[in-house]
């Protein structure tokens, strides 16, 4: 079963015993060697299946193990008895399966509800009209921002007032206090709550404890660059008896710092766990030679890492070339020329090019200068610009503000942003404008207690 494996994912593949951490380069193949890890595990270790627990980022990624694991052994991942089921999912998930069975002892029902981000910000407007708050100077987004952020960190209600500091952050805690006080009331947890509920379980009661200890003999974790600290003490928490923990991970391409991330977590993995085994995959098979040196120099200048050295087979390839832009429109309409000398002059095909953004506010430059010169395109997993609710909603403001006779449009604009005025009231204000042929002024001259 070894043998596609190169030395260094055969190593990773075989260390079964004690904490492991696999630094896993880009393209390196992790996602086989971890899958192949589990197998090792059962036909060569003789682990039971039940006494893994395998923890993805991602539901995507967890499905596409178990699908793999159940491929290439005789093992079922999906069928319903627990008894032969090994444990893969995300945090969350994980967690989620724990509560259910014991929720029961931190004083909730079997069947809580679980909040989602919406969810949780409704809750928030809630609890600001109950403490006489003004949901503009205290947003309900900003507070769940806060809110999370202290729950990542296991900081619970009581915890957060004692360290708030400031009058701002006073007022926080208060929202904070109200709202578990409201979730609670609802027999519900938010997101945050899962990690930090069960972290709070395992450590309440030692019973429990030990029981998922001597449960999960070994424990695998993917990602590990990209845990938070909650998620951090609670595979603590799981592998301490055990010591069987296999973390696979790269500092270089953590990317959820804005979600809690710690990278700290990953660098000191060797000081957490002394007696550690340290596995670097560092043959890259998705890249040329060339694409592979540029990204280390780039990357090395961070200071927070730890050192590899990527390297492939596939020698050579095109050399790459960078563009020092004065402006978002300006790196656009290179980009732009660059394609159309390249489907002139290579008889290449308008799908022969590829945009890569990192965030969806670039898409608007780029629509407007293909817009402009006539290039086709197709916008991948996003909304176009124009095409946004929020955007869609002020261009129809705007153009009422120029001509406030527009019925169409102030309809749509009423319609997208109702701002208390509901159908009837829509209904109304037509009936009002077809008698008067007028339209917009009526929304700045009308009583005040009009639409009530």
């Amino acid at each position: 079963m070894l043998k596609k494996y190169n030395q260094a994912q055969a190593k990773a593949i075989q260390a079964c015993d004690g904490p492991v951490l696999v630094i896993a380069g880009a393209g390196s193949g992790k996602t086989s060697v971890l899958i192949q890890h589990i197998i090792y595990l059962i036909e060569k270790k003789n682990i039971k299946p039940e006494n893994i627990l395998a923890v993805t980022f991602t539901n995507k990624a967890a499905n596409e193990m178990k699908e793999r694991i159940a491929k290439l052994t005789n093992i079922d991942s999906e069928q319903k008895s627990l008894k032969y089921r090994i444990w893969i999912g995300t945090f969350h998930a994980i967690c989620v399966r724990i509560l259910h069975q014991h929720i029961k002892y931190l004083g909730f029902n079997k069947s809580f509800n679980i909040y989602d981000k919406n969810d949780t910000q409704r809750l928030i407007r809630k609890c600001l009209n109950i403490l006489d708050l003004d949901s503009k100077q205290y947003r309900p987004k900003t507070i769940y921002n806060i809110i999370e952020n202290a729950k990542n960190k296991l900081i619970d209600e009581n915890k957060f007032s004692e360290e708030a500091i400031g009058f701002y952050n006073k007022i926080v805690a208060k929202i904070y206090k109200k709202y578990q006080e409201e979730i609670i009331k609802n027999q519900s947890l938010d997101y945050g709550d899962l990690i930090l509920k069960t972290v709070q379980l395992l450590q309440d009661y030692p019973e429990i404890l030990c029981h998922y200890q001597d449960k999960f003999k070994h424990i695998l974790v993917d990602e590990y660059q990209d845990i938070n600290h909650a998620q951090y003490i609670l595979i603590k928490l799981l592998s301490q008896k055990s010591k069987n923990l296999f973390v696979v991970g790269d500092p270089d391409q953590s990317i959820y710092r804005f979600r809690g991330a710690e990278l700290s977590n990953i660098i000191n993995f060797e000081d957490d766990f002394p007696e550690c085994k340290v596995v670097k995959l560092e043959q890259n098979y998705r890249s040329s030679d060339i694409v592979l040196k540029g990204a280390y120099f780039v990357i090395k200048n961070n200071t927070y890492r730890k050192e590899k050295g990527l390297w492939t087979d596939r020698k050579g390839g095109e050399k790459i070339k960078y563009y020092e832009s004065n402006s978002a429109i300006d790196e656009a309409e290179f980009i732009a020329r660059e394609i159309e000398y390249l489907k002139r002059n290579e008889k290449m095909n308008w799908y022969h090019f590829v945009v890569l953004y990192r965030t969806n506010a670039q898409s608007r430059s780029f629509e407007e200068v293909f817009a402009r010169k006539n290039i086709p395109f197709r916008l991948i997993g996003g909304i176009r610009f124009y095409e946004r609710k929020e955007i869609k909603n002020l261009i129809y403001l705007l153009k009422l503000i120029d001509n406030p006779y527009d019925k169409e449009c102030c309809r749509r604009w009423l319609e997208m942003d109702k701002m208390g005025i509901g159908t009837k009231g829509i209904e109304k204000l037509t009936d009002i404008s077809n008698k008067e042929r007028k339209y917009f002024g009526y929304l700045t001259r009308l009583p005040p207690n009009f639409w009530k």
